[in-house]
């Protein structure tokens, strides 16, 4: 194998490894789901007093606003803890 082959085999396989990290390991995970805009607003609120970050992914339907949900979604390393914060509060 010339070193050229050699070279560009090695890229292909740390491309391959980099897209399965990149697109097949989430970064956030959704720990609420609800219709109910208020209790978002409520979780989102305590989860960030524990320094926990948080992203809001609305889905709800803008013209209708009676389809879709909304979640609560945090770094993955944070899930455990985000999920016990909500469980708590309930």
């Amino acid at each position: 194998m010339t070193r050229l082959k050699k070279m560009m085999k090695t890229i292909r396989e740390q491309l391959a490894t980099f897209n399965i990290k990149l697109f097949h390991e989430p970064r956030y995970v959704a720990v609420f789901r609800t219709k109910e805009t208020h209790l978002i607003s409520l979780y989102k609120l305590l989860l960030e007093e524990q320094d926990i970050p948080v992203v809001v992914f609305n889905q709800r339907d803008s013209s209708y606003n009676a389809f879709g949900d909304i979640s609560l979604n945090v770094p993955r390393q944070f899930e455990e803890a985000a999920k016990k914060i909500i469980r708590e509060h309930e």
